[in-house]
């Protein structure tokens, strides 16, 4: 009988014990949160501070870092599910043998000269930065998105993980609604242009703010921390309030119509889960049915442009042993305008797309890696607007197929079941309470969508926060995960 209570006095220390934070993984978690908090202010477009992103590169490996050596003092190993590591570490190695590679050469001479008059004449224009620190950052989101896989096991790191975004993306509404009404100024250390990008706060792109709004508000009022009593009521529809009134600031239709769309389908969700019939295959399939609806859509479209306007396009090689001619031409069209843009009346962003599915299918396996398609896209379009507009220079305004065109086959398999598999493991966390990761889901699903017609995942910002969110959709519970100390065995004497 004494073992027995021994035991018992054991198990409920350890358990006790184990339930105590540890200060490395509080550390862990608040540089996460922090991070988080600032990446759009210093992260989402070119700014005074110089390698920012090595800042936030260094953040998100100190996070790691600290949450391994959490474990390892502990004995216990990360609860990085299979499914979530292979992929890591698979984009992991493209990223170091490209970091062995000679930087890629322009393909041809006009794009190495168009490119140049780029960076002297519209600087602000252009969100690149070189290739070791571009490299980096990918290398390092890896890492960041598998801590908060770890860190996301607790309930209070995933209410505060919305906390921040939401707390970030509220500050940006407020400070474009001072630009608009107020006469403030940008942020004294944001390099961005007027026009279009004048109420940008600190994006790049007037499309960068409706994005990042979008992946922030769905965890402030459908997230499983939302506040149910009436202050929690409150604050949620203000915050709602000041975020939505800011969207028509911003020339950004896909913005607009996802937040609309994401706002019924989480009052359609609450009401599905309450009377029971929601269920996550039901949630899945609906998914898979919008991106399916959306992609034939697509094709559709780019396969009518080809009908109207063939463009002869044979193969890159082709493209390249007539460069010298087309160059001369591009270039005596494109002088002629002080902005050196040449104008087509072929439509451009499905062009955009055209050009990214045949670089993609070029390379089933391995790509040149990020950053390739400023320098080979021009191989892939005959249209000369994608060859010559600063934005279609940089973004195919299609972030899925931009990846593949890039990274190649493999790298894109990789990446889509990361996502996937997030989607399906956030839909199982709870099968009781299905609204339980309705804000994670949906905010997940607005970048994606987003990210098909504009370019929101080629944003450091926003690929941060992304990786995040990411992270916590693959998470598992403590329950989940028998992460709760092996219980004593008991004697019999």
């Amino acid at each position: 009988m004494a073992t027995i209570r021994s035991s018992r006095r054991e198990s409920s220390t350890a358990g006790e014990s184990f339930h105590r934070t540890p200060f490395l993984e509080k550390l862990a978690a608040w540089i996460l949160l922090a991070t988080a908090t600032v990446a759009p202010w210093i992260g989402g477009a070119p700014t005074l501070f110089p390698g920012v992103r090595w800042w936030l590169s260094a953040a998100l490996t100190s996070a790691f870092v600290l949450m391994l050596s959490a474990r390892l003092i502990r004995r216990r190993r990360p609860r990085l599910p299979l499914a979530a590591l292979i992929p890591s570490v698979f984009l992991l190695g493209c990223l170091g043998w490209w970091a062995t590679q000679d930087e890629l050469p322009f393909a041809t001479s006009f794009g190495a000269e168009h490119w140049a008059f780029l960076t002297a004449n519209t600087p602000n224009s252009l969100f690149q930065w070189p290739r070791p620190e571009r490299l980096t950052f990918f290398a390092c989101l890896i890492p960041g998105f598998l801590a908060a896989i770890d860190l996301g096991r607790r309930e209070k790191f995933r209410r505060q993980v919305g906390f921040a975004l939401g707390l970030s993306a509220l500050g940006v509404a407020v400070y474009a609604h001072g630009l608009a009404w107020l006469g403030w100024t940008n942020p004294a250390w944001v390099l961005i242009n007027n026009g279009p990008e004048s109420f940008n706060v600190c994006f790049d792109h007037y499309s960068g703010p409706p994005a990042a709004l979008n992946l922030a508000w769905p965890l402030l009022i459908f997230g499983a921390g939302a506040g149910r009593s009436r202050w929690g009521i409150f604050t949620r529809v203000a915050a709602l309030v000041v975020i939505g009134s800011a969207f028509p600031l911003w020339d950004s239709a896909a913005g607009k119509a996802i937040a609309i769309g994401l706002l019924l389908a989480g009052l359609g969700w609450k009401i599905g889960a309450s009377r029971k019939w929601l269920t996550p295959r039901i949630t899945a399939l609906a998914l898979v049915a919008t991106f399916l609806i959306l992609f034939v859509s697509q094709a559709w479209i780019v396969s009518r442009m080809q009908s109207a306007s063939p463009d002869n396009w044979v193969s890159a090689d082709n493209t390249l042993s007539h460069s010298a001619e087309r160059d001369a031409e591009v270039r005596n069209r494109a002088g002629k305008r002080g902005d050196h843009l040449a104008m087509s009346t072929v439509p451009d962003r499905p062009s955009a797309w055209l050009a990214a599915a045949r670089m993609a299918a070029d390379y089933p396996l391995l790509g040149f890696g990020p950053g390739a398609w400023v320098k080979r896209s021009a191989l892939y379009t005959h249209n000369s607007i994608v060859s010559t507009f600063f934005h279609y220079r940089q973004y195919a305004h299609h972030d899925l197929l931009q990846f593949a065109a890039e990274w190649g086959g493999l790298a894109a398999i990789a990446m889509m079941s990361l996502w996937v598999g997030g989607a399906w493991r956030a839909l199982h966390r709870d099968e009781k309470e299905p609204r339980a990761e309705a804000g994670l889901v949906l905010a997940l699903l607005g970048v994606a969508l987003h990210s098909t017609v504009d370019f929101p995942l080629q944003n450091p910002a926003i690929q941060l926060w992304t990786a995040l969110l990411l992270g916590l959709a693959w998470s598992g519970t403590r329950g989940k995960n028998s992460l709760s100390p092996r219980p004593a065995k008991v004697s019999n004497q």
